[in-house]
């Protein structure tokens, strides 16, 4: 018998409750109290009464063994009673009441605080639990603040509401739970045992029919088991029989201990919600559809999918791909496929390591049904279509190898392009190396800010327009601008976990490729993302050609001219809407950072902000300008107001020009770049 069909025949003076979750805000400090502002959101099936406008919370604060706060909080409806219509992989739509309620609470500081709201009784034939409807609802949330080791407050997750967990026979099933997490701690989910309260013991686990568990609440396949994901991201699973029965979740917040060094659990929040499977309309399942494909270098690919999939869902021979040249010949191309699962299974990229034999050129990647009778499945059993897309190989490193122009050694073209990319705009460059002269630099400059995608339009538009720039062309320079970048010393470089260096300072994607330049000069190595999809417009149009980051070029040139140097310098490097910072001293790099700017209060906010955390005083350090300023400008003023030694540097070039830059100092790294 179904859990929903049993509830909608029970009387209509009951209120019918689901479930609900608990959670706390940190507000103030008051004296020697804390005051919390605490959540309370319960679920009620939509044919029974309403739960009023408050409920009763209690609360219990301990010091050791002391306890020294008992009370009761009464919590007031804060939002009208709404509707949570929830449908999970086409089964029909189930409709759920919320009821919003909170309330403050003052705690004494330092002390071990629980909250907790029961009630009785669940509904009646609950599969999971014996005797369902003479067991009542218990759920609590924690905070462990006796520790002086760890900060003196905290915020729980604040988890959506989730009414009830629909699931459907027979197919992966995947149900996300959002939250939002205030402090950046870290977060540990685990299915728990559901409770009830007695008030005789206080707190007790409820008694699971046989074949339940709080780990397995409802029957699932082995090769796909119902779970959760430690990070609080999503239910998965492959339910395999009509059943209800409930899901007990505890939300923990770690944060570190300074004492010891190790992870300290400072609070946690519960939930508790039914779960049923059902039947639902496996056709209604959308179709996963790939992304991108990035090379990350001659031998390995990231295939990004639209939708995540199950890595089981993968043969173990790997059938559903097959590599063909352009003569539809297949060619013994791969030698393996892992996935970036989560911890629970789930990927939205797919690895490929080729074979070492594989030569550069173009393929075609084909994707189809593979020894299982299926591509790849994901949520609700959606998979991905037969299909099949034209690639390039390969990547080098920061060198794309390509065929060239078979004319370029018999004419004797001697001339190099040099392109700067950037969500702001583009510069060309052009030094005919014969003659030692630059014959062409552009600029353009963007009204507004772009998107990669938008980005790889304005460069084709400029290709396009600009003949020049289609010409043959001995190398090709490409500078990617972004702030996705950082500087590693090479004694503490890994080429295994490039998207470590980043991850903390910058915001990356799992499908993001990674690369990375040598900073010979300074024994360093700058990690980064560069603009893959420009890369591949290049490697279309000249072939063959060279890419860094913009922080390399400027880098290695500055401590080039600094490598003598006997005193401390900041350059900024100034352009449109945002600035670097290079700091030497004595010939040596101290910092590097890139700002965005948007008035002159920005930009020497961050510059006096970045000298003072090294401890230069404005009246002695020389702050020397390069890049797109001038000094009747409004930044040069700014600047100069704070700073005693202001000076413009130079790029120190021979270059002859045809048409000179605007001083001696602008285009440092286009040009630089050569």
């Amino acid at each position: 018998m179904l859990f929903l069909g049993v509830m909608t025949t029970m009387s209509l003076n009951a209120s019918h409750i689901l479930g609900g979750q608990i959670w706390y805000e940190y507000v103030t400090s008051v004296g020697n109290n804390d005051q919390y502002k605490i959540h309370l959101e319960l679920y009620r099936e939509f044919t029974g009464v309403g739960l009023g406008s408050a409920q009763t919370v209690n609360v219990v604060s301990t010091m050791g063994s002391v306890t020294n706060l008992t009370t009761s909080v009464s919590l007031v409806l804060s939002t009208p009673e709404y509707s949570l219509s929830i449908q999970n992989c086409g089964a029909s739509t189930f409709t759920v009441r919320v009821n919003e309620y909170e309330g403050y609470v003052n705690i004494p500081k330092n002390s071990s605080t629980t909250f907790y709201w029961q009630t009785c009784c669940r509904p009646f034939g609950i599969d999971g639990i014996s005797n369902s409807s003479g067991t009542g609802f218990y759920i609590e949330a924690k905070l462990n603040l006796e520790n002086p080791s760890v900060r003196g407050y905290e915020n729980s997750v604040k988890p959506s509401p989730i009414g009830i967990l629909r699931l459907v026979q027979g197919i992966p099933n995947q149900v996300a739970t959002p939250y939002t997490e205030s402090d950046g701690d870290s977060i540990y989910a685990t299915l728990k045992p559901a409770k009830e309260y007695n008030a005789t013991n206080g707190p007790s686990n409820l008694v699971y029919a046989p074949g339940y568990s709080p780990a397995t609440p409802i029957h699932s396949d082995t090769l796909m088991p119902f779970g959760l994901d430690p990070g609080f991201n999503g239910f998965y699973g492959k339910p395999t029989t009509i059943e209800t029965s409930v899901v007990s979740v505890r939300v923990d917040n770690y944060v570190l201990d300074t004492v010891s060094n190790q992870p300290f659990r400072i609070g946690y929040i519960n939930i508790d919600i039914p779960v049923t499977v059902g039947v639902g309309t496996a056709s209604n399942a959308q179709p996963i559809y790939i992304a991108s494909y990035q090379a990350s270098s001659l031998h390995k690919a990231s295939v990004a999918l639209g939708s995540p999939v199950y890595s089981s869902s993968i043969t173990p021979n790997f059938s559903e791909l097959t590599v063909t040249d352009l003569n539809a010949q297949p060619v013994s191309a791969i030698s393996s496929v892992s996935a970036f699962t989560n911890l629970y299974g789930l990927a939205d990229t797919l690895l490929i390591d080729y074979d070492t034999t594989l030569t550069s050129g173009k393929y075609w990647l084909q994707i189809a049904k593979g020894s299982d009778s299926t591509t790849f499945i994901g949520e609700c059993g959606g998979t991905v279509p037969d299909t099949s897309f034209l690639f390039n190989i390969p990547f080098h490193n920061s060198v794309i190898v390509g065929p060239q122009n078979p004319y370029i050694s018999n004419l004797n073209i001697n001339q190099e392009l040099s392109i700067q990319v950037s969500l702001s705009g583009l510069s060309f460059c052009i030094l005919h190396k014969d003659s030692n002269t630059i014959t062409y630099i552009k600029h353009i400059a963007f009204e507004n800010k772009v998107n990669p995608i938008e980005l790889l339009d304005k460069l084709k538009h400029a290709f396009n327009s600009e003949e020049v720039l289609n010409e043959t062309f001995s190398a090709v320079n490409v500078i990617h601008v972004n702030d996705l970048s950082s500087l590693v010393p090479k004694p503490l470089f890994n080429e295994d976990y490039l998207a470590d260096y980043l991850k903390f300072n910058s915001k990356i994607l799992k499908s993001d490729f990674i690369t990375f330049d040598d900073i010979s000069i300074n024994d360093s190595v700058n990690v980064y993302v560069p603009y893959v999809n420009l890369n591949n417009f290049i490697y279309d149009q000249h072939g063959s050609f060279t890419y860094k980051h913009f922080s390399t070029v400027l880098i290695e040139n500055i401590l080039a001219l600094e490598k003598n140097a006997i005193d401390t310098k900041v350059y900024a490097h100034i352009s449109q809407d945002h600035f670097e910072i290079v700091i030497v001293n004595n010939g040596e790099l101290l910092i590097y950072n890139t700002f965005e700017y948007t008035t002159k209060e920005d930009f020497i906010y961050y510059l006096l902000f970045t000298t003072e955390q090294l401890q230069l005083n404005p009246e002695t350090l020389h702050l020397v300008f390069i890049g797109d300023i001038n000094k009747e400008g409004e930044l040069y003023d700014i600047s100069y107001q704070y700073i005693r030694n202001v000076s413009f540097g130079s790029r120190f070039d021979s270059y002859k020009y045809k048409n000179q830059p605007k001083t001696n100092y602008s285009d440092f790294t286009l040009i630089k770049s050569f």
